[in-house]
């Protein structure tokens, strides 16, 4: 009962869905995920009431959010939670407040992804390859950090500047880095390295566009 929002996730081999209940009444609200039942399974016995009420296999409470973005690592394996709330605490942005949640969709993990710079989260994007996902956010010039996926570690700093956007190429090579809407349209991209670093690799500007995407053979 009351859930907003649903998304289901991309496994091929253990499909699950997050949803997002908002608070109410006191109550907070969460996120939690949930494996897909077995259709047949549940069907079979011939009625309705043959379904039990399914039981979250993670689950994170919060205050404070009146809405969220569920963004699925390409392998269903975790979950990012863009939350976000149209009053700020602290008065310090006019845009409301942000923040950003990891859970692992196994219920192993989770916990607030550590931002070293305060702010509102601007992007967070998954690499194709679910082993890493990248973060814009903080007070412009925003930073811009690659973390592990494993643990929810920071990997990799691409470095402060007027962004707002974060795509990485479909097979996770390479990453654009740009900004849009009132920032300039600069585009700096990088490239992955053997040893796990990101080399700069170019940069041009986009001016007065809105978004960016790449095209499918990256």
């Amino acid at each position: 009962p009351g859930v907003a929002l649903a998304r289901l996730s991309m496994s091929e081999t253990k499909p699950t869905v997050g949803v997002f209940v908002p608070e109410s009444k006191g109550i907070p609200g969460s996120v939690r995920i949930y494996e897909v039942p077995d259709v047949k399974k549940a069907t079979s016995g011939g009625g309705e009431n043959d379904v039990s009420e399914p039981n979250a296999v993670a689950r994170k409470s919060f205050f404070r959010i009146s809405e969220v973005d569920l963004k699925w690592a390409p392998d269903g394996s975790a979950l990012l939670v863009c939350g976000y709330c149209e009053v700020d605490a602290s008065n310090k942005n006019y845009y409301g407040e942000s923040s950003l949640h990891f859970l692992k969709a196994d219920g192993s993990l989770d916990c607030k992804v550590d931002l070293s710079k305060e702010g509102p989260v601007h992007d967070a994007q998954w690499s194709p390859c679910s082993d890493e996902f990248g973060v814009v956010y903080g007070y412009m010039p925003a930073k811009a950090t690659i973390y592990k996926a494993a643990k929810c570690e920071p990997k990799y700093e691409l470095g402060a500047g007027p962004h707002n956007t974060l795509r990485w190429n479909p097979f996770g090579r390479f990453i654009a880095l740009a900004g849009f809407g009132n920032l300039p349209g600069d585009i700096k991209f990088f490239q992955k390295m053997k040893d796990g670093k990101y080399k700069p690799v170019g940069s041009t500007r986009a001016a007065c566009s809105v978004t960016l995407e790449w095209s499918p053979d990256g």
